[in-house]
C-alpha cells in the first residue's frame, strides 16, 4: 500500500512489519534451533525489495520494513554462522506478478513507460528470483553469507 507520510498511524507500520519482518525472524529463530538441524546446517533466505536500498515517495513504512531485512540479514548470518546457518537477502525490483499487475492497472501509460525505462533489461518475471533463490540454495553458494543480492534487471543502478 501506497500513503505518503501524513497518512501513515503506527497500526499500519506494526502490520506491514509484522508481515515483512517479524513473520521472516519468527521463522529463523523456530527453524535454527538445534532439533530442526542437521550436520549439512542450513541456508535462509529473505526476500527484501530495492525498495529497502533505494528511495520512493509514499512507501517509507514498505521501505523500511524491507531495509530492517536486509540489515537483519548481516547480524543473522554473524549470529548463525556458527550452526553452519548462512543467511542471505534477495532484493527483487519490479517483478511481473498478479499484485504487481494490479499496481500497474493503478498507473497511467506514460508512468509505466517511464517505469519500464528504469529497468535496463526489462521487467522482471517470478523465474528470475527463483533461480537466484535456486542459486543460494545451492552448495554453488556455500561461502556466500550476509548477502543482499539485488535482482533487479539493472534497476538499482540508475539511482
Amino acid at each position: 500500500m501506497t500513503l505518503p507520510l501524513r497518512s501513515m498511524r503506527p497500526s499500519y507500520y506494526e502490520k506491514v512489519f509484522a508481515i515483512n519482518v517479524i513473520s521472516g525472524f519468527e521463522l529463523a529463530r523456530i527453524i535454527s534451533k538445534n532439533k530442526y538441524l542437521d550436520e549439512n546446517g542450513a541456508s535462509f533466505i529473505f526476500i527484501a525489495s530495492i525498495m529497502g536500498i533505494v528511495a520512493n515517495a509514499a512507501l517509507i513504512g514498505y521501505s523500511a520494513s524491507k531495509g530492517a531485512l536486509i540489515s537483519a540479514t548481516r547480524s543473522m548470518a554473524i549470529e548463525l554462522a556458527s550452526k553452519n546457518i548462512r543467511v542471505n537477502c534477495i532484493s527483487p525490483g519490479y517483478i511481473q506478478t498478479g499484485m504487481m499487475e494490479s499496481v500497474s492497472k493503478q498507473l497511467s501509460e506514460e508512468q509505466m513507460d517511464n517505469l519500464k525505462k528504469d529497468y535496463l533489461l526489462g521487467l522482471g518475471k517470478p523465474e528470475d528470483v527463483g533461480n537466484a533463490c535456486a542459486f543460494l540454495l545451492s552448495d554453488a553458494a556455500r561461502w556466500i553469507t550476509g548477502t543482499n543480492l539485488i535482482v533487479d534487471g539493472g534497476c538499482s543502478s540508475l539511482m
